[in-house]
This record gives structure tokens, C-alpha cells and sequence, in this order.
């Protein structure tokens, strides 16, 4: 007769299942809190990557902001001197932002003249199939400065000085400093021409930005503007130190580069002062 409830063998039985129950258990136990530990990092990492996408998505609107920016900048300088309006760039001052929305429509509507402007005279001869004389794009408007220079003390000067801006659509600059860096004068467009010391006219053909330059008529030749106002940089001339001179003739104008509003000589010019 058995001394317990169940025989030794069951008993031994028993106890193995039991433990392989348990083991199976801890083991089970152990991989089901694998499997939540790893879901659990890669939730952090999916998030932490969504995170970043986002973040990317912002930072890729800003660059397409400044994209946007840029281009309509570049198509205002073309558009500037194509057309002869380099004030179609604004110059902010410190702190402002430039309004992209503003600037295209400007350069839109000046787009919008300049097709509506009659022909030029070499367009013109095109048409008719008239010969065309080989002069520089530029002799033109220095022949009139010229004679315009010779006509300083005649009543309303300064309305003929209006006119001849105006016909040429020139650009009036004004200079502003030295370049540390390269030792050349800087200058900015202005819009009235009593401020400016330099009228730039777009040269057609010559590639973007280049302009031939001539000196205000109305400015005196002093020796502050040659000596720190970049006169003796843009133009040769015959001034003699101390002196101060009214009459000027262009024999050659100064050749400008303008890029975004950078302007840049190119080549000086020659002016003969009386």
C-alpha cells in the first residue's frame, strides 16, 4: 500500500513538469519582454526620426524661400540691365527685409514699358533696312553729355540735365566708401541726380550689368572728390592737385560691371576738366 497520495514516479513526475512548466514560463516571460523592450526602442527611434523629418521640412521651406529670393533678385538685375533701370533693385538699410512680391511685380511692369517703348534708331534701320553706322553703343550718349557739359551756365540746365537722364535711362549713383579690400570705390544707385556723382548708362550686347559711365555735370572736380571720392579711380584726367574744376569732357567713358547691386569698375575712364 502507497505511503501517499500519489506513488514515488508520479510524484517525480509531477515535480518535472512543474518545473519544466516554470521554466518554460521564465523563458517565455524573458522573450515577451525582449519583444517590448525592442518594440519600445524602435518606437523611440521611429519618433526620433519623424522628429527630424520634420525638422527637415522646415529647414528645406526656408531654403526655398531664400531660392525663391534669389532668383527674383536675378531676374530684376537682368531684367535692370536689359532694359536700363537699375533702380528697379531696391537698397535696403539695415534690418529690412527685401519684398520679393513688390520686386517682381516691378520688374514685371517694367517689362510690361519697355515693350510698349517705340524703336530705337538701330531697331528702326532694321526694319526700314536702312544701313546702320558702326559706332559704339555708347557714342551716342557722350557725344550729347558732352555738348550738354558745354551748355552748363544756359537757363534750366538742370531740366536739360532731366531730359538727357531720362532719354538714356541712365543710372544715377552716389559713392558711398573705400573698399578696405580692394582699395576701390564703392557706389549705390540714388534717385535723385543732384545726389548722384556718376550717370550709368546699360550697354546693349556687351553681356549683363555692364554699363559706360560718365561723371554728374553738375559736380565740381574738387580735390576731396578725387582724392577720397573714387573719381581718380573711375576716370585719368587733367587734374592738378589743389585745383577745382566745372567743365568736363568725356573723351572715354568708365566701364561698370553691376551685379545685385554691386557695382564694379571695369575699365577707367578719360575726362579732359577746364
Amino acid at each position: 500500500m502507497s505511503d501517499g497520495l500519489f506513488s514515488p514516479m508520479l510524484r517525480d513526475v509531477l515535480i518535472f513538469v512543474c518545473l519544466t512548466i516554470s521554466l518554460l514560463s521564465f523563458v517565455f516571460a524573458a522573450y515577451a519582454w525582449t519583444l517590448v523592450n525592442d518594440s519600445r526602442q524602435k518606437f523611440v527611434k521611429i519618433r526620433s526620426f519623424m522628429d527630424e523629418y520634420e525638422k527637415m521640412k522646415d529647414r528645406m521651406k526656408d531654403v526655398e524661400t531664400r531660392l525663391k529670393k534669389e532668383e527674383i533678385k536675378l531676374r530684376a538685375t537682368m531684367a535692370a540691365n536689359r532694359l536700363g533701370k537699375a533702380g528697379l533693385i531696391p537698397n535696403l538699410k539695415e534690418g529690412e527685409e527685401l519684398d520679393v512680391e513688390a520686386l517682381e511685380k516691378a520688374v514685371e511692369k517694367a517689362e510690361a514699358e519697355a515693350s510698349a517703348e517705340p524703336l530705337t534708331e538701330a531697331e528702326a534701320a532694321a526694319v526700314t533696312k536702312e544701313p546702320v553706322e558702326d559706332k559704339e553703343p555708347w557714342q551716342a550718349m557722350v557725344e550729347e553729355f558732352n555738348t550738354l557739359a558745354g551748355n552748363v551756365n544756359q537757363p534750366r540746365f538742370g531740366q536739360a540735365c532731366e531730359r538727357f537722364i531720362e532719354k538714356y535711362h541712365l543710372a544715377l549713383l552716389a559713392f558711398t566708401e573705400m573698399d578696405t579690400l580692394t582699395d576701390q570705390p564703392k557706389y549705390v544707385v540714388v534717385d535723385d541726380f543732384a545726389q548722384s556723382v556718376l550717370w550709368a548708362m546699360t550697354i546693349e550686347g556687351e553681356g549683363p550689368g555692364k554699363y559706360a559711365v560718365v561723371p554728374n555735370v553738375l559736380r565740381a572736380y574738387t580735390r576731396d572728390a578725387h582724392e577720397h571720392q573714387g573719381m581718380k579711380e573711375t576716370f585719368a584726367s587733367n587734374y592738378e592737385k589743389g585745383g577745382s574744376y566745372s567743365g568736363y569732357q568725356v573723351k572715354l567713358p568708365a566701364m561698370f560691371k553691376a551685379v545685385l547691386g554691386n557695382w564694379r569698375i571695369d575699365r577707367p575712364g578719360v575726362i579732359r576738366l577746364s
